[in-house]
């Protein structure tokens, strides 16, 4: 769980780093505008999410694939699971859904 707590919680830290979050949202849900105080409240949530506890049932899959080989592969698709969290977040704050 520690490892898969890290590379979310890489992931929300590139996030929240420069543009990156503004290019994501743009790239993601085809949301150009999104206002500065919007982008603040999601970076808060973004935040939150990066200090609370990985869902267990959301990596549930993930997690008995590390303790039946003792490692996994992202490159499997499985890196997709991280976005979707993330995606969930940002859903809340965004008109469009990808």
């Amino acid at each position: 769980m520690e490892l898969l707590t890290l590379i979310r919680n890489d992931l929300i830290g590139d996030l929240l780093n420069g543009n990156y979050l503004r290019e994501y949202i743009q790239t993601r849900f085809q949301v150009q505008d999104v206002s500065r105080i919007k982008v603040e409240f999601i970076r808060m949530a973004l935040k939150q999410l990066r200090q609370s506890t990985l869902d267990r049932i959301h990596y549930e899959e993930l997690v008995r694939e590390i303790m039946e080989h003792g490692t996994t592969s992202l490159t499997a698709g499985n890196d997709q699971l991280f976005y979707q969290e993330v995606d969930r977040l940002l859903q809340r704050y965004l008109p469009v859904q990808p």
